[in-house]
């Protein structure tokens, strides 16, 4: 990884840090290279032996050209959150910075430890970034979770703005009186406008 980031252009080494946490299915498997058991509770400073039921992951995104890279996950028994949350993120962020790449920001979903490491590191509207290393971070929840927000609150709440507030019921009749041969919508489906449980956590029909 290192003989690639010497390679990169100056403007192509500034990025975008995305994490994410997601349930897996328990399971261990034994690593005969690395001779270990892979699958059991394992932070950046300490291991268990309590079956991970979730995965912490750390993926790196260029800001102005198109790569990726993964650069870092955690095997975990619960949700990680508080103080872990807050060391793994910070030893990745700086173990990053020992490389040339530069973090400008730092993307989550908006699960409530997300939320509540944002609040620790006095991230708000007025102040929407914090620090690691003396190294100004910018701090995102990423734009699908947020869509996907405010399309359940659009559904559940009625909206409020200087002309008005929003109403569902205008969508619902748009969307009936569109059904005939030439729909202004053919990409609105049941699923958009009556969306069932899981499908409100899902963000690529928002």
């Amino acid at each position: 990884m290192d003989f690639k980031i010497n390679n990169l252009k100056n403007d192509a080494k500034e990025c975008i840090l995305c994490i994410d946490e997601m349930s897996i299915k328990t399971h261990l498997y034994y690593n005969l290279s690395q001779d270990c058991i892979i699958g059991f509770n394992n932070s950046y400073d300490k291991k268990t032996y309590e079956p991970a039921k979730h995965v912490l992951c750390f993926m790196l995104r260029s800001l102005n050209y198109d790569w990726k890279q993964p650069v870092a996950y955690f095997f975990i028994n619960n949700s990680c959150s508080g103080i872990t949350l807050q060391n793994k993120i910070f030893a990745v962020i700086s173990r990053i910075q020992s490389t040339s790449l530069i973090i400008k920001v730092v993307t989550t979903d908006q699960g409530s430890n997300f939320v509540s490491f944002a609040s620790k590191m006095h991230v708000s509207k007025e102040r929407p970034y914090f620090y690691v290393n003396g190294q100004k971070i910018f701090y995102i929840f990423d734009p699908p979770h947020l869509l996907k927000s405010t399309r359940n609150n659009f559904f559940k709440y009625q909206l409020s703005f200087l002309n008005g507030l929003t109403d569902k019921t205008y969508l619902e009749q748009f969307y009936k009186l569109d059904q005939g041969l030439n729909r202004l919508a053919p990409k609105l489906t049941d699923s958009h406008i009556y969306p069932g449980p899981f499908q409100k956590n899902e963000s690529f029909i928002c």
